[in-house]
């Protein structure tokens, strides 16, 4: 009697766990999707704003672009290996740095310069920011200190009922 109630006290509190670690583990799913998507829409965003650039230094600006999304893409692809996502981090803010330079440095905006250099700059802002947005968001994860207690708990409760279903010494 007493070890099956604390059996299926300890079996309710292992799915009350099992419960809120699925929960954050899909939060942190759907706010790493969403920052991916965020990031893809500013890099557009800066991208296409570099029309309001003369030609000659749009396109010098559109070439780091692209060395920079093909360094998004491999950090994406890098998998468990934190090394190779550390090293990607660190060309792509590198990249950054030649791109904000590249977008603040130039002087040959179209007219209103005010109004061009304002947008360009902002978006290339909200590009960075996501950035680390991201590496924020990968770094997130299920605290260690509830996968133990999740381990505990299902030792726990394991052992429990096994013990409460082998002193009734019959068959279920």
């Amino acid at each position: 009697g007493a070890f099956l109630t604390l059996s299926s006290a300890a079996m309710a509190l292992l799915g009350l766990l099992l419960a809120f670690s699925f929960s954050m583990s899909v939060t942190r799913h759907d706010t790493r999707q969403t920052l991916i998507l965020k990031e893809a829409n500013n890099i557009g965003t800066a991208y296409l704003r570099t029309d309001l650039l003369q030609p000659d230094a749009a396109q010098q600006v559109r070439q780091l672009f692209r060395a920079y999304v093909d360094e998004r893409i491999n950090y994406h692809v890098t998998g468990p290996d934190e090394q190779a996502v550390l090293a990607s981090l660190a060309k792509a803010q590198v990249m950054q740095n030649q791109i904000w330079a590249a977008v603040t440095q130039a002087e040959s905006y179209k007219e209103p310069k005010a109004i061009g250099f304002s947008l360009l700059v902002s978006s290339v802002n909200d590009m960075i920011d996501v950035t680390g947005e991201r590496e924020f968001a990968r770094q997130n994860r299920v605290p260690s200190g509830v996968i133990w207690l999740l381990f505990v708990v299902t030792l726990v409760s394991g052992s429990l009922g096994g013990y409460a279903f082998g002193a009734k010494r019959q068959r279920n």
